[in-house]
């Protein structure tokens, strides 16, 4: 019996969103990206929902020890990171090298508040 992801179980009242993206696979590098294909996925919007959730949350973590000032008299005032979007839905975040096959994805803009 084999697993149903997501995808496989929407129904006609499950809103979905188009997704354009690479197949997800087992193996990772350069050369797997490179021969990887693209698939196309309705996905259930309550899908990436969660998934957005689940990274935002995961910055959250990350960026509560970011600190105020940098060496030199910098300070950290935003950080943009993108998101690819899997034609499952799933979201990573693009490192070195991954614009290569990113043309699209979610960017993200994290801003400090002014301190009142």
């Amino acid at each position: 019996m084999t697993e149903d992801t997501p995808t496989d179980r929407v129904d006609a009242d499950t809103q979905t969103i188009s997704v354009v993206g690479l197949q997800e696979t087992t193996s990772r590098g350069v050369f797997s990206r490179a021969s990887a294909k693209l698939e196309r996925n309705d996905v259930p919007v309550d899908t990436l929902q969660r998934e957005v959730e689940r990274f935002m949350d995961a910055l959250k973590g990350m960026f509560a020890k970011a600190p105020e000032d940098i060496a030199g008299g910098f300070y950290l005032d935003e950080i943009v990171l993108t998101a690819e979007v899997s034609a499952k839905g799933s979201l990573s975040l693009l490192g070195t090298g991954g614009e290569v096959g990113a043309t699209g994805g979610v960017s993200f803009t994290v801003k400090r508040r002014p301190k009142v």
